[in-house]
């Protein structure tokens, strides 16, 4: 880091102990200067020459990653960058593997998975051009996916959108709760019970309150009572212990939770249970109307909302280009956006000399 300046200095940069970097985390985005994921810290924002397209342009060859630099002690919170590493196994020797070779990609939140290929080579690999070259794209997840974009040397060459066979008895469902009373610690018992319905998956989308301050009283009453926030899934059921207090201001999120793809059929519906009281919610309503919301109490009280819900068809994209023509020294690389603006990042592929 140069004096009075945030981010990186290029000039003592090293690919081999530095093969991949951070790009997102809750401090923001620094992929490219301009972009939709602001730094609001006061160590200031980044200057252009401290983005990831900078070194790229410099011909520094490196993968990229989120990773959630969580000053309230909440590791992995949701929203704040995570890491998605391509790997035949869990194993890890297999992972560290991975890490090294750049096969890695950010997400801001969402578990966006993403594959990308040129010529059948993964992300984060340098290739020998061919005659004529193919690129290959695929990216799922658990919310709508709005479009994709393939760039070349960090311009535009191609996008992209979902553009699958309907299917009309699958999808994904989402419950968040939280909001109220900003000054006051809110225990949630909540019990969601799926009849004529079957839950294919799910991921919880847990997160910290947004404080960069680990001193902060309300951190410590939430974030240091390990984890506050459990699910336990049984076969048709989830059960949830949460604490969530008010959003602080308009731009603190501290609202909890959890996505699901589930099957379904006529007259499904869910009994929800929040602290002992109960609900009935047919899935065609959600389908069909939008999401629909309760509040614990009166008005202004905690809330809980169920949806929005989302077909599986909207949730993936394929993409395929053959017989391109590539130039030595191209870099490709991909962005997924989805609906709620939630990211996924992949690592470059160089085209080597």
């Amino acid at each position: 880091m140069e004096k009075n300046k945030r981010g990186i200095n290029w000039e003592y940069f090293n690919e081999t102990k530095s093969p991949f970097v951070e790009i997102f985390s809750m401090h923001g985005l620094s992929l490219e200067e301009i972009n939709s994921f602001k730094m609001l810290h006061d160590m200031g924002t980044l200057s252009g020459d401290g983005t990831a397209t900078y070194g790229w342009s410099k011909g520094y060859k490196f993968g990229i990653i989120g990773s959630t630099d969580h000053h309230a002690g909440y590791p992995g919170s949701y929203g704040s960058g995570l890491i998605g590493v391509i790997a035949k196994n869990k194993k890890k020797s297999t992972l560290w593997s991975s890490l090294k070779n750049k096969n890695v990609y950010a997400v801001s939140g969402d578990k966006i998975e993403l594959f990308f290929t040129i010529n059948n080579k993964i992300m984060g690999t340098e290739i020998k051009k061919q005659n004529l070259n193919n690129i290959s794209i695929y990216a799922k997840s658990l919310n709508e996916i709005s479009h994709g974009i393939l760039f070349k040397n960090d311009k535009k060459f191609d996008l992209f959108t979902p553009d699958n066979k309907k299917n009309k008895n699958s999808g994904s469902l989402n419950f968040e709760w939280g909001w109220g009373d900003k000054n006051k610690v809110f225990n949630w018992n909540i019990e969601i019970k799926f009849i004529k319905t079957t839950i294919l998956e799910y991921q919880t989308c847990f997160k910290g309150i947004p404080k960069l301050s680990p001193n902060d009283s309300k951190i410590r009453k939430i974030n240091n009572i390990a984890l506050p926030n459990n699910l336990i899934k049984y076969r048709n059921k989830l059960v949830i212990k949460s604490k969530t207090i008010g959003n602080t201001t308009l731009k603190d999120d501290n609202t909890q939770s959890v996505k699901l793809r589930i099957r379904f059929q006529k007259n499904s519906y869910i009994v929800l249970k929040i602290n002992k009281k109960s609900y009935r919610i047919f899935l065609e309503d959600i389908i069909n109307e939008g999401s629909k919301t309760i509040f614990t109490d009166k008005w202004l009280s905690q809330l809980f909302k169920v949806g929005p819900f989302s077909y599986d068809h909207l949730n993936f994209l394929k993409y395929r280009k053959d017989k391109i023509k590539m130039k030595n020294n191209d870099r490709y690389r991909v962005e997924i956006i989805q609906k709620n603006n939630h990211r996924a990042w992949s690592s470059p592929i160089w085209i080597k000399n």
